[in-house]
């Protein structure tokens, strides 16, 4: 003797996913009922809960200097490029994260060697190649010594009028 049955399911899938019901292929969250005859007198139920988990994705375009790098998840990165990574989430849907990566090169020059008087100033024009927006440090040469003779240490052209001859970093 056949008996009715029920039967109450609950499945999660990620976004992209289908899940298969009988021959219902099935891919957006929601409770599906599905009737099952195994006579002319008895049907079974199946009801069916169906989660689909998002798939995050994420595209960022990043661009660092040359000789640094990037971490995205557990990757670093250093050479230009497009590069795909997965980081797992909790749901077992990984996010999809696409870094577009541009290193630039700068080329930096400082007006070649200069000579003034004693009590004289000077104005020091460096050449930053490609031009753009930049942070400027200027420091003397000699590590821990104080930065003397310069009108500004962060400024793109300062002024200096060092007391003696003096060697400055940018």
């Amino acid at each position: 003797a056949f008996k009715k049955k029920t039967a109450t399911l609950a499945q999660a899938i990620c976004e992209g996913d289908v899940y298969a019901l009988g021959d219902t292929l099935l891919k957006t969250s929601g409770i599906y009922i599905r009737n099952v005859s195994k006579s002319n007198v008895c049907d079974s139920t199946v009801t069916l809960t169906l989660t689909v988990n998002p798939v995050g994705k994420f595209t960022q375009n990043l661009r660092i200097c040359e000789g640094e790098n990037v971490k995205v998840g557990d990757s670093t990165y250093t050479m230009p490029g497009t590069y795909i990574q997965n980081i797992p989430q909790a749901t077992g849907c990984d996010s999809v994260v696409t870094t577009v990566l541009e290193v630039v090169r700068i080329d930096l020059s400082v007006t070649p060697t200069l000579s003034i008087t004693q009590g004289d100033s000077v104005h020091v024009e460096p050449i930053v190649e490609p031009s753009g927006s930049y942070a400027y440090q200027w420091s003397q040469a000699t590590q821990g010594v104080a930065t003397p003779g310069l009108s500004c240490t962060d400024c793109p052209d300062p002024w200096a009028s060092p007391l003696q001859s003096t060697l400055y970093q940018l």
